[in-house]
């Protein structure tokens, strides 16, 4: 079934409810809604098509999430609010599971939303008040046999006990029965078992199985003492290689700050060398133009002596 075709079926089921006792207020909370419609087949219907139609937390939220290291306090009350996993959140911030906590407890945030979080999922919990009753009430189950039956964990029928406490007084009312029939019948299997490990006790004591535990847990604490002692030693070797490492740090940094001076003085060697490069090559081309002059003059005292013997 597609998604339309979900949503024409979630329509055509809520219009089934009209006129229905329990559709009586449109703003009623879910827990409220859960426990007068538990075990309505339309009800149940809903529930899995909403499921169906739900996109998971981590999606809804992507853009969030992909702020990683960016997001601020408001973002992380609106993932938690939402129940976004946890881990997604700490793998988009990329923070270990210590820093991640410790962050939550700084901005109030670790433990104020797993109570919301237990109740969403306790809202959603297939059972209705008169089936409790006449389980926990009239059968005399207990919440172990009960969570069996049903499929859920003892802490979520605790918590869905709670949240619909004032129904269940009220229903027990009609029918004239108390809390104490809840705990009828159900001590005596508890008194033998604690009898019986009494009994074990008190039998394993005389047998002296207190002995061999005892000489097991001695020759445990030989074989740990000797274990401490061969990882003394252990340390005490890593701890000389620690300090000879260190030794050896000292005099490579020593080497390093010589090396940049032995550098430096190059570099200043090498700017001297450039220097006097270009005063040679200055002086060369000194020497060739004076050279030329001498040539020039040479010629011109040449011509001049030639003239001054004409005129002799």
């Amino acid at each position: 079934m597609d998604r339309k075709a979900i949503r024409r079926r979630i329509t055509q089921l809520l219009d089934s409810c009209e006129g229905c006792s329990n559709n009586s207020s449109k703003n009623r909370p879910f827990s409220k809604i859960e426990s007068a419609c538990g075990g309505c087949n339309v009800f149940q219907e809903l529930t899995q098509l909403r499921s169906a139609i739900d996109r998971p937390a981590e999606e809804k939220f992507k853009p969030l999430l992909m702020k990683g290291q960016d997001m601020s306090k408001t973002d992380l009350m609106i993932l938690l609010e939402n129940n976004v996993d946890r881990n997604s959140i700490r793998n988009s911030l990329k923070m270990s599971q210590k820093a991640f906590n410790t962050l939550l407890r700084d901005y109030g945030l670790l433990n104020t939303y797993t109570k919301v979080k237990e109740e969403s999922e306790v809202s959603k919990l297939n059972l209705s008040v008169e089936e409790f009753v006449q389980l926990n009430y009239v059968e005399k189950k207990s919440y172990d046999e009960i969570s069996k039956l049903k499929g859920f964990d003892r802490k979520q029928i605790i918590n869905w006990k709670y949240n619909n406490k004032s129904q269940i007084k009220e229903l027990l009312d009609q029918k004239g029965l108390s809390e104490k029939d809840a705990k009828k019948g159900r001590g005596n299997s508890v008194k033998k078992d604690g009898v019986l490990k009494v009994e074990t006790l008190k039998t394993n004591l005389v047998e002296g199985l207190w002995k061999e535990k005892y000489e097991s847990l001695e020759s445990e604490y030989k074989a740990l003492s000797a274990r401490a002692i061969v990882l003394e030693g252990n340390f005490n070797q890593l701890r000389s290689k620690h300090t000879e490492l260190e030794e050896l740090n000292a005099a490579c940094r020593s080497n390093e700050a010589e090396l940049e001076s032995l550098k430096e003085e190059k570099d200043g060697f090498i700017k001297q060398q450039y220097h006097n490069s270009y005063l040679i090559e200055n002086q060369k081309k000194r020497i060739t133009d004076l050279i030329l002059d001498n040539k020039k003059l040479t010629q011109e005292n040449d011509a001049l002596k030639s003239l001054v013997k004409l005129w002799i």
